[in-house]
């Protein structure tokens, strides 16, 4: 174990090589680089201020910078606990990024005032936790707040229990939380986040899935104020989408899509809703949900569901579902 007492800020990066437990109250600052670069072994930080950061550089990522603060990619399994992590600044992952190869867990932790030019405004993580934290005030293009990219199925799922993602922004998609792969996303509490499609969340060429969380008061300029899936085989279970708004105000025209819900796809693209749902929602096509395709119905995608509520969700067309070139 190493136990770190810093009066001021011990100037990063506190470069991490084999197995240890850092233990404060410390305060970590990142200079030119991160606060914390993990280069192997399992880190245990606990009740730490991890502040400010560049990230590390990754050659196989043409030389981008990934965890603004906490950089574990080569790391075999990151745990941070009890701490504040804010400000960092990177390509991937502007706070934490954790391992390729290893789990990251993050609880009952603050992090806020992160940014990525890319993915993971806050964390990028491919599996593992992020329990009882708050995640706030952060911004990418995707994945504003949360970014689980996992790439195969053996990698496991990621728990957002107890954890709160808050005003977080993605320019693009994805406000609060994006999710690409086969993971399985279960819990967590998406609320008033922005973005231009999938302001609470969004789910791209998924095979994965979202399980007994919350999204709501998100907010979007296009389309799924609450939740935007494109592309795979996502399932939805146990959420309740709860007045999420489609402003409209990235179009022309100024209708906005899917204030709780838009599927967009082709035949390759279902999604599955059990127990889900969709109320006080708003948009102008599909209060609730749209689900769209760009041809004739059977080559569009398809929305199937079991259970669940539209309730009082409001449009000008189709108040609690919209259905144009799609199957449901």
């Amino acid at each position: 174990m190493v136990a770190c007492e810093v009066d001021g800020g011990h100037p990063g990066p506190l470069v991490l090589r084999r197995d240890v437990t850092v233990v404060g109250p410390a305060t970590v600052r990142g200079t030119p680089g991160p606060a914390v670069h993990v280069l192997g072994g399992r880190a245990i930080l606990r009740d730490l201020t991890l502040v400010g950061g560049t990230g590390a550089s990754e050659p196989r990522l043409g030389g981008d910078t990934y965890g603004g603060v906490v950089a574990a990619w080569e790391g075999a399994g990151v745990w941070i606990e009890d701490s504040v992590v804010r400000d960092g600044r990177a390509d991937w992952g502007g706070c934490i990024a954790g391992p390729r190869h290893g789990p990251l867990v993050v609880r009952h932790t603050e992090v806020s005032g992160c940014r990525a030019t890319k993915v993971g405004g806050a964390v990028w993580i491919r599996h593992g936790a992020v329990e009882h934290a708050r995640i706030s005030a952060s911004a990418a293009p995707y994945g504003g707040g949360v970014a689980v990219r996992s790439l195969d199925a053996a990698d496991g799922g990621v728990s957002l229990a107890g954890t709160e993602v808050v005003g977080c922004d993605a320019e693009v998609q994805g406000g609060g939380l994006l999710v690409t792969g086969p993971a399985q996303v279960s819990g967590g509490h998406l609320r008033a986040n922005t973005s231009a499609q999938g302001a609470g969340a969004l789910f791209s060429g998924a095979t994965g899935g979202w399980h007994g969380g919350t999204a709501t008061g998100n907010t979007a300029s296009v389309g799924g104020g609450g939740v935007f899936v494109t592309g795979g085989t996502a399932r939805l279970t146990d959420l309740n989408i709860h007045e999420n708004t489609v402003t409209g105000a990235s179009l022309a025209d100024g209708r906005g899509v899917g204030g709780g819900l838009w599927l967009a796809g082709d035949t390759t693209t279902t999604l599955t809703l059990d127990g889900v749902v969709l109320s006080a929602n708003q948009a102008a096509w599909g209060g609730g949900a749209l689900a769209a395709g760009s041809g004739p119905p059977e080559l569009g995608p398809r929305l199937q569901t079991f259970g669940g509520a539209l309730d009082d969700n409001r449009a000008d067309v189709g108040g609690g579902l919209a259905v144009v070139g799609a199957r449901v």
